[in-house]
């Protein structure tokens, strides 16, 4: 994903579209946030949370965040990367 974003910051497109560059899936960050704390065994309790006073909420709960259909996707995923880390 590196190498595509340099890639991309060096030889920007003709047509100067907006370009998404994501992972292989989506990820649930508490879930990765938790599975982090797993394997560093630092006892966190991690939880997550919405406001519901947040104007946003609905849209990030629905996947707003998520890249589009033309999105660029590719590394490796979350959990391969955990396993590769020390």
């Amino acid at each position: 994903m590196a190498e595509k974003l340099a890639d991309l910051a060096t030889h920007p497109s003709a047509n100067a579209r907006i370009v998404e560059i994501a992972g292989p899936r989506p990820e649930s960050l508490v879930d990765a946030a938790q599975r982090l704390s797993a394997k560093r065994h630092d006892g966190l309790r991690i939880e997550g949370v919405s406001n519901p006073d947040d104007p946003d909420r609905a849209a990030y709960e629905a996947g707003a965040q998520l890249p589009g259909r033309n999105a660029i996707l590719g590394g490796p995923t979350f959990q391969a990367w955990l396993e590769a880390t020390r």
